[in-house]
Order: C-alpha cells, then structure tokens, then sequence
C-alpha cells in the first residue's frame, strides 16, 4: 500500500494533469482512465508501493501537467532499478538466443505464476539462467558435441 506521501503526491501530479489537460470527463472519472491505461489498475489502493507502478503513474501525470524535468528525473529512477535492469537483460538474453519474450513470459507463469510485469526481478534473473542453459543444451546437442 502506498504511504500518505506517495498518495499526496500522486494525486497533486493527477490534479495538475487534469487542470492542463482540461478534458471534459470528472476528475475521478478521468484519473481511473488514466491509471487503467498506463498501469491496469483504477483505484490508488491497488497500486503496490514498491516496483514500478507507483512511479510510472507519476511519470505519466507530471508529462501531462508539463512538468518534463521532473518526470525525467523520476524516469532515471525508474530505468535504474533493479526489476528495470533484470527486465532489460530479459529482453536482450530472448533476442540473443533467438526465443520470443512470450516464451519467457510462459515459463514465468508455469514456474511462479506470474506476468512479466509482476515477476520480481530474482524471478526475472532466474529465467535468464533458465534460457541460457536450454539454449546452450540445445546448441551442444544439435553439433553433435555432448560437451
């Protein structure tokens, strides 16, 4: 759950949004809109306060209130997080061994049952390893070298 701070700021950046925006929905109808588009979720209670999420909502809000420096700033916070790097690697690790990310992403939901998006980054790093050594198995194997 996120912390008083987190929920003030949150709806300060919403409500600085709405104002530059100025569209013709409510407010609380046009914040849930919002937050369903960029993270899924509709109610603040349901963003977790820790990951991603709670910053890329913020992230969101500041560009659309016009405040760029800011949600660049927030942006490098995002970009350098752990789950962020362990995603990236993911990405480059499927394009390395030539698998699509929906593989990754079906090992993920056999092995922990989860998304991409909600795997924790130790999640994320094991199915790393996981591609790396089927992948190179499947290498070996088809040279015809066991070694």
């Amino acid at each position: 759950m996120l912390s008083d701070l987190q929920r003030q700021k949150f709806f300060i950046a919403a409500r600085a949004a709405y104002e530059t925006r100025k569209p013709s929905l409510d407010f609380d109808t046009w914040r849930k809109d919002e937050m369903e588009r960029t993270v899924g979720v509709d109610s603040i209670k349901l963003v977790p306060s820790t990951g991603d999420a709670w910053l890329t909502l913020m992230i969101h809000f500041l560009t659309l209130a016009g405040e760029t420096k800011q949600a660049y700033e927030l942006g490098l916070r995002l970009g350098t997080s752990e789950k962020s790097i362990a995603r990236h690697q993911l990405e480059a690790c499927c394009k390395k061994n030539s698998v699509s990310l929906n593989y990754a992403a079906a090992i993920l939901r056999r092995k922990y049952k989860v998304s991409i998006d909600d795997a924790t980054d130790r999640q994320l790093w094991h199915i790393i390893f996981t591609i790396n050594r089927v992948t190179s198995k499947r290498t070996k194997n088809s040279t015809g070298n066991p070694f």
